[in-house]
């Protein structure tokens, strides 16, 4: 019996070593569609084509939002998140539905999306209509965050 518990002991330490050990998972996932809501605005995420996804390369922790502009929004409200620039963030493509990284494609302003932020993002150029503008993740910011104030104030005067 005592020849039997070295063994165990080992074993059980190596599996539970092995298993802290893995490195976080630092590409983009789905959510479970209709079912995952929003960190930011809690609305379903059921858009293939508009959502996103924010990933924390210290833990691979995934969040998951509706729209890059609740994204966005959400990575510049949380002043605590040591690791939110240097976040990965991931948008489907308005075509395809492809998770895409933000910062390594195209984003284009003028397109409907669940929270009226209006951004999407594609793989290629080509594909961006030529009625629409051509931006960078800085101006996607930008954006996102001068909508958020926008409906701020139509909030504020629909309260008065």
């Amino acid at each position: 019996m005592k020849n039997l518990v070295r063994p165990t002991l080992l074993a059980l330490v190596i599996t539970v070593t092995a298993g802290c050990s893995q490195e976080p998972n630092l590409s983009a996932v789905d959510p479970k569609w209709d079912r995952d809501v929003c960190e930011r605005c809690k609305m379903l995420l059921s858009d293939k084509n508009f959502s996103s996804e924010v990933i924390n390369p210290t833990d691979g922790k995934h969040y998951f939002f509706d729209d890059l502009g609740c994204a966005l929004n959400w990575l510049a409200e949380d002043k605590n998140k040591s690791w939110a620039l240097k976040a990965i963030v991931f948008a489907n493509d308005a075509k395809t539905g492809e998770w895409l990284d933000i910062s390594k494609n195209y984003l284009a302003l003028g397109y409907i999306t669940p929270m009226s932020y209006g951004i999407a993002v594609f793989k290629s150029k080509d594909q961006i209509s030529s009625d629409k503008k051509l931006i960078s993740v800085k101006e996607a910011y930008e954006h996102a965050l001068e909508v958020k104030k926008m409906k701020a104030q139509i909030k504020a005067q629909m309260k008065q």
